[in-house]
């Protein structure tokens, strides 16, 4: 299993809220994991959990139409169930 590195899953998630300007951070954060405050602790260097990052991926590849992106977290969760 491959996973992202701590600077790629910020990437990816900067990326996907430049894709959806309509979403905030707490709003991603409660969104995706139900913890509002989730990005700027990783932002802080917070480690996310693998059940963590799955439901940052599942979120995401919800959000865009279950397309698969281009994002490291797309990919690199491909094989988590």
């Amino acid at each position: 299993m491959i996973v992202p590195s701590h600077a790629e899953l910020i990437a990816s998630i900067d990326a996907f809220l430049n894709r959806h300007p309509e979403i905030g951070e707490a709003k991603f954060g409660r969104s995706a994991t139900g913890e509002p405050g989730l990005l700027q602790r990783l932002r802080a260097g917070s480690s996310p959990t693998l059940r963590v990052m799955t439901k940052i991926s599942e979120f995401m590849t919800a959000t865009d139409g279950g397309a698969e992106g281009g994002d490291v977290i797309h990919r690199a969760m491909d094989t988590v169930q």
